[in-house]
């Protein structure tokens, strides 16, 4: 059964990293979103979301992908390193 969205958070286990994304694929940079703390409520099938984390004095991480989304019931939580936690399971 679809549903109309799904909400994805960002997180990184590095203190203080600042998360940047992108929601169409494309390479994110320091201009694409900025994640804040808020869940992206994800609501198109075929989504990719691409990010990575910075942290002031040190280099940007390894740019991250997770998609394309299946709309379906779910909270997804998008560890910046590399993997998705889905509930029920991780997503590599």
């Amino acid at each position: 059964m679809a549903t109309e969205s799904i909400d994805l958070t960002l997180k990184d286990p590095e203190p203080g990293a600042t998360i940047y994304f992108t929601l169409d694929g494309s390479t994110p940079t320091n201009a694409s979103f900025e994640f804040d703390g808020h869940a992206i409520k994800i609501s198109r099938t075929g989504t990719i979301i691409r990010a990575f984390a910075q942290v002031q004095g040190k280099g940007p991480s390894t740019i991250v992908e997770v998609g394309p989304f299946r709309i379906r019931a779910a909270k997804a939580v998008f560890t910046v390193q590399d993997q998705v936690e889905i509930p029920g399971g991780v997503m590599p």
